[in-house]
């Protein structure tokens, strides 16, 4: 990261070289202007407009401070600042984009850092020599003491350490599906920690895990029983165990009518009229169940009643 800032101030300098200084915030620039300073960050944004300047300056600092203890972070020169609420609490979400890709973290330090808590801030006005285009410079020194970096790495690591222990937890869970809802619950969790993984490796490592969440939906299996003779009785099962599914089927039938089900301990109750029904033809309910775009596709003969 010092390399990177280093570059940035030389490359400023030369720029400056070539610019007339139209306008100031004070005199003399500050001994910070263009340099690195202990337990604090220098950072600098350019613009036609001051506030412009200002809130990108705001952003490149946020990034600044998330690359200090994100070691796994990529990114490139573009970056994205998204600042969400959710009633009182405000979050900052800072997204790289690389390849067509973006990755975002959360952390609560981010979502503190502030254009008033600079402990100072400096700008200009400059205009180029050669094209007589104008542009605001702002800077500003930004209080990073030791403990603030130690506090963020802190919460950086255990949110990492958490999202690997997501998928772990997953991993081991596939085992103990008792309802389809722990499919769905499984799938949604593991996704939660691949949006967060910024690297390769671990996002195909969770991707792995949502595949393989996934190819349970294709190992269920309907089962039934006739308890009356209007009334059957259906559930899932998943390699002989029957497992809980509040998803309530449809039902088609060609010639009973009134058909309607309803949920029982985790089992679905189909009942029906088959009234308009003649003995001798092949009379059936289709129960098709869909999950998570799975469908499953189930026949109830209704012929005999026994």
């Amino acid at each position: 990261m010092k390399g990177l800032f280093f570059l940035i101030v030389l490359m400023a300098t030369q720029c400056v070289n070539a610019q007339t200084i139209l306008d100031r915030s004070q005199k003399k620039r500050p001994e910070w202007y263009g340099r690195t300073m202990t337990d604090y960050m220098v950072v600098s944004a350019v613009d036609k407009d001051l506030e412009t300047a200002k809130q990108k300056a705001l952003t490149s600092l946020k990034v600044q401070i998330l690359q200090s203890v994100a070691q796994n972070v990529e990114y490139s020169t573009e970056t994205i600042v998204e600042q969400l609420t959710h009633g009182q609490q405000v979050e900052s979400n800072i997204s790289f984009r690389q390849e067509g890709s973006t990755r975002a973290v959360s952390l609560p330090y981010i979502s503190g850092v502030a254009l008033s808590k600079a402990t100072e801030s400096y700008w200009e006005l400059q205009e180029d020599k050669a094209t007589h285009e104008r542009q605001y410079v702002f800077s500003m020194l930004y209080p990073y003491p030791q403990s603030d970096y130690q506090k963020l790495k802190s919460q950086f690591e255990e949110l990492d350490q958490k999202m690997e222990e997501t998928v772990r937890t997953a991993e081991k869970d596939i085992q103990k599906i008792e309802a389809v809802k722990d499919i769905e619950d499984g799938i949604n969790k593991l996704k939660e920690a691949q949006d967060y993984f910024f690297d390769k490796r671990r996002k195909d490592w969770a991707q792995q895990a949502i595949n393989s969440y996934k190819r349970i939906y294709s190992q269920l299996v309907v089962e039934s029983k006739r308890i009356g003779p209007r009334e059957y009785r259906c559930w899932l099962t998943l390699e002989g165990r029957k497992i809980g599914c509040a998803t309530m089927p449809k039902l088609k039938s060609e010639c009973a009518s009134n058909l309607h089900c309803a949920s029982r301990d985790g089992e679905v109750v189909i009942t029906f009229d088959d009234s308009d029904c003649i003995d001798d033809e092949p009379n059936t309910i289709l129960v098709v169940f869909t999950l998570n775009q799975r469908v499953i596709k189930y026949k109830l003969n209704i012929n005999n009643p026994t």
